[in-house]
């Protein structure tokens, strides 16, 4: 069962926030990379089929994985673009009208 996690981050901080997921899928990505080449190496010596199937199949579910986290981070991206393309919000003085004092 997959579920969703969030936290708050500066806004400056979001593009090294993102920098980090990217980082860690890379490795995961480079990971899966070489399982290919496991695969590879199985077919070539004519392994048992279960074990090619069984290191196919985790590297699938691996990608699925690096996809929906690939997802996140564009969600992530999309929702930082707004951001800095509104308008600075800058609070304006509250002035006293002299009924007030």
């Amino acid at each position: 069962m997959r579920v969703r996690i969030s936290y708050a981050v500066d806004v400056e901080d979001i593009p090294t926030e993102v920098n980090k997921l990217y980082n860690s899928l890379k490795l995961n990505l480079e990971e899966q990379i070489r399982s290919i080449d496991w695969v590879i190496t199985d077919i070539n010596s004519e392994k048992s089929c279960s074990s090619v199937l069984e290191r196919v199949d985790n590297v699938r579910r691996q990608l699925f994985k690096a996809d929906s986290k690939l997802e996140d981070t564009i969600a992530i991206l999309k929702g930082y673009q707004q951001v800095k393309a509104a308008p600075e919000q800058v609070e304006e003085p509250q002035v006293e009208s002299p009924s007030e004092q």
